[in-house]
C-alpha cells in the first residue's frame, strides 16, 4: 500500500543536519497522531505507526550523544502508541490480504466464511481503533509534545558544549553524525547475519528478525540521507523493496494463525469455505517464503552494488566516511 509516510526522506540528500531532522520527525509524528481522534483511514493508520519508528531512530541517536534519560521514556510510550495501534492495522492488512488473494469483493461473496470473516476484522478494527483513541487522547499527545520539545530545546542550546569520551570538547551536530554513521553500519551488519540465517531454513521467527532488521537499517540510512550524511536513495528503495517482501510473507503468517482460530467458530456456525481460505493462504506463503531463498544470494549481491555512499560533509563539520566491505 503507497502512502505519503513511506515514500517520505528519498527524494534526495540534503544537509539538513541530524538535529534539524529529528525536530522534523517531531512536527511529522505529532500532525499525523493529531489526526486520530477524527480519521480512521487505512493509510493514517500505518503512517502514525511508521512516523513512530522514525522518530524513536531519531530520539536514539540523540539519547547515545546526551545521555538524556527522558528520550527512554519517550520511546517507550512511542512503542506503546505503536502497539495501541497494532491490532487495528493488523485487522486492515488482513481483510487486504484476503481481497488479493481471492480477487475482490465480488468473488469472496461466494465465500461464506470470507465474508464472516470479513465482517469479524471490521469489529476489531472499531473496537481496537477505539481504544487507542482513548489511550491517545488530546491531553497525553499534548504533555508528550511539550516533553519533546524541552528536549530538542535543551539539545540545541548545549550543543556547543558537548564532549567526546575522551572529554574533549565537540559539536554536537558532529557527535550525532558519528554515532548514526556507526549505527547504520552496525545495522547494515545485522541484517545481512539475519536474512542469511532467514534464507537457510525459513522459518517465521527467522523470516520475522529479518523483516525486523530491514526496517530498522532502512529507518537508519532514511535519516542519514535526509541529513545529508548518505545518498541512500538507491539502498533505501532496495530495502523497501525486499521489506515488502519479508512484509508480505509475515502478513501471511498473520493471517493464517487468525484463521486457524477462526476456523472453529466458522465449524460452529457451518459456514463453507473455511478450509479453503486456510489452505490457500498456507500455500501463498509456502511459495514466497521457497522464492525468498532462492532468491536471497541475488538480493545480497545487489544490496552489496546499491550500498549508499558517504557524502564529504555532514551538515556540521567533517563527517568521517564509511568503510566499504570488500
Amino acid at each position: 500500500m503507497a502512502n505519503g509516510a513511506d515514500n517520505a526522506g528519498i527524494s534526495g540528500a540534503h544537509p539538513a543536519g541530524v538535529l534539524a531532522c529529528v525536530q522534523g520527525r517531531v512536527a511529522r509524528f505529532f500532525d499525523l497522531v493529531d489526526q486520530l481522534q477524527g480519521d480512521d483511514e487505512v493509510e493514517l493508520i500505518h503512517d502514525v505507526r511508521v512516523a513512530s519508528r522514525r522518530l524513536s531512530e531519531g530520539l536514539v541517536v540523540l539519547a547515545r550523544a546526551g545521555g538524556d534519560e527522558r528520550v527512554a521514556r519517550l520511546r517507550e510510550w512511542l512503542r506503546e502508541a505503536r502497539s495501541l495501534l497494532g491490532p487495528t492495522r493488523d485487522a486492515d492488512v488482513m481483510r487486504q490480504v484476503l481481497v488479493d488473494l481471492f480477487g475482490g469483493k465480488k468473488k469472496r461473496l461466494g465465500i461464506p466464511a470470507a465474508v464472516a470473516f470479513n465482517e469479524a476484522m471490521l469489529r476489531e478494527r472499531r473496537y481496537w481503533l477505539t481504544e487507542a483513541r482513548l489511550q491517545l487522547g488530546p491531553a497525553m499527545i499534548a504533555e508528550r509534545r511539550d516533553e519533546l520539545g524541552a528536549i530538542l530545546r535543551d539539545a540545541s542550546s548545549s550543543a556547543a558544549h558537548c564532549k567526546t569520551d575522551g572529554g574533549a570538547e565537540c559539536d554536537l551536530e558532529s557527535v550525532l553524525c558519528s554515532i548514526l554513521l556507526d549505527r547504520t553500519g552496525c545495522r547494515r551488519k545485522a541484517f545481512r547475519k539475519r536474512a542469511g540465517k532467514a534464507a537457510k531454513t525459513g522459518r517465521p521467527a527467522r523470516l520475522h528478525a529479518a523483516r525486523i532488521a530491514g526496517k530498522k537499517i532502512r529507518y537508519a540510512l532514511e535519516l542519514a540521507h535526509e541529513a545529508g550524511l548518505l545518498d541512500a536513495t538507491r539502498e533505501i528503495k532496495a530495502f523497501r523493496r525486499l521489506q515488502d517482501r519479508l512484509g508480505a510473507m509475515n502478513d501471511l503468517a498473520v493471517l493464517h494463525a487468525r484463521l486457524e482460530e477462526f476456523g472453529d467458530e466458522a465449524i460452529g456456525r457451518e459456514l463453507e469455505g473455511a478450509d479453503r481460505l486456510l489452505g490457500r493462504v498456507k500455500r501463498q506463503r509456502r511459495r514466497m517464503v521457497k522464492e525468498f531463498i532462492s532468491l536471497w544470494p541475488e538480493v545480497e549481491r545487489r544490496l552489496k552494488k546499491v550500498r549508499a555512499a558517504a557524502l564529504a560533509r555532514g551538515a556540521r563539520g567533517e563527517v568521517r566516511s564509511e568503510k566499504r566491505e570488500v
